[in-house]
């Protein structure tokens, strides 16, 4: 007798309480090294074990560069997002549609899609996040989950809803137990700010100032907490972090971009939200063509390229507006294709089926790139270790000297 999808998410849900309990049982101890009932800077991992200069714009994939904080907090939404669609594309791909535990298997290879983003992609980010921000990040990634192929019946897909939450509240909670009183990132970091004229870094605080300095702290903790008074710091605190994650970050949260924009103009176009429609291809590519224009033309070309607050800045040497763009029709042809192959199933126009499957190997690109570069920047061992903080730090993710250079 075949359980009913109910039954099966609790079981999931009940092993994944068990599971996850027995981990960080076994964690806690190698993450706490001092026992002392909290994780200090010195048990955090660093970016680097030989001092850096933090420059205005990465030349090489390794320097290190900056990003403003604004720029981190809304993209990680949408890199999270990037590396959740791409899983659940390569489920659709991979998972058999009639097996009752294939929306399971998909949740758990999300999950370590989105681990993978953390432990390669942007480890940085990762190390900076405080733990409840994972929890919304990693939501964002599995809202692919409502274009999987094999997802429980309508009447019982709040079970896929509570396996989800259940496995981030889980997450989440172990992050708590594991790495008890976590650092804020800016008694991890140090931070910048940029001069509006020529783009130089101009030093604004590191942990120690941060610690010798309450009045500093409150500051800081005002604009954590989107103080209204604090605000401004959103945008003009730059963070810094390796040239390579800033480049991730810009190219998989475009890519996200245009599959949202997509997804979003070919629901409305063939409302399939409430049960299909009969409109052709051609409709649906050129709407999405002509909102993609638009977006493109506002947000990547029209938006002013001011030193002090944009990310453009620092990448510099990538073209960043070129990359978006390219990311982002890459993002929207994907998800525009692959809907349409979803929902014409063995009837789709051959081509519409090669690109959807070229622009799927595209994006899995994403995956090679970070692995790459990330164990050409570590090591393969070591870059495994830092993921669950294994490897020891002190005095913050990195030891830095203040950049000084205009940057042109």
């Amino acid at each position: 007798m075949m359980l009913s999808p109910v039954y099966l998410g609790l079981i999931a849900i009940a092993a994944d309480v068990v599971f996850t309990g027995l981990l960080s049982v076994w964690m806690r101890p190698h993450i706490d090294k001092n026992r002392n009932g909290q994780i200090d800077a010195s048990e955090v991992t660093r970016i680097s074990d030989a001092p850096h200069d933090v420059i205005p714009v990465g030349k090489s994939l390794f320097d290190i560069t900056t990003v403003p904080l604004i720029t981190v907090l809304l993209n990680a939404w949408q890199f999270a997002f990037c590396y959740g669609l791409m899983a659940i594309l390569t489920c659709n791909l991979l998972l058999p549609a009639d097996s009752p535990i294939s929306w399971i298997a998909a949740v758990w290879i999300t999950f370590l899609s989105l681990i993978f983003m953390c432990a390669f992609c942007n480890n940085g980010v990762h190390v900076a996040t405080a733990h409840m921000a994972h929890f919304v990040y990693y939501l964002c990634g599995f809202i692919p989950m409502a274009m999987f192929k094999a997802n429980p019946p309508e009447s019982d897909v709040w079970i896929l809803a509570l396996v989800i939450v259940a496995r981030l509240a889980l997450f989440v909670g172990m992050k708590y137990y594991v790495w008890p009183k976590y650092p804020v990132f800016y008694k991890l970091n140090p931070l910048f700010t940029r001069d509006p004229q020529d783009g130089r870094l101009i030093p604004f605080s590191t942990p120690e100032m941060v610690e010798a300095d309450p009045e500093l702290k409150a500051t800081l903790h005002r604009t954590v907490n989107f103080k209204k008074a604090e605000l401004g710091n959103l945008t003009s605190l730059h963070v810094p972090f390796p040239t390579y994650e800033i480049l991730n970050m810009n190219v998989s949260s475009w890519f996200a971009g245009g599959a949202v924009v997509a997804w979003i103009v070919s629901c409305v176009v063939t409302k399939a939200a409430i049960g299909g429609g009969n409109v052709s291809d051609a409709v649906v590519f050129g709407s999405v063509a002509a909102v993609s224009v638009v977006v493109v033309g506002v947000f990547v070309w029209w938006v002013p390229m001011k030193p002090e607050v944009s990310k453009w800045i620092t990448l510099t040497h990538y073209y960043p507006r070129t990359t978006a763009t390219l990311c982002f029709i890459a993002g929207a042809v994907l998800v525009s294709t692959q809907l349409v192959v979803a929902r014409k199933g063995d009837g789709a126009a051959l081509g519409v089926v090669i690109v959807a499957h070229a622009f799927h190997l595209i994006g899995m690109g994403l995956y090679a790139f970070a692995y790459a570069a990330v164990v050409r920047y570590f090591g393969f061992a070591a870059s495994f270790k830092r993921l669950f903080s294994f490897v020891g730090g002190h005095g913050g993710v990195f030891i830095v000297t203040a950049g000084s250079r205009p940057y042109v």
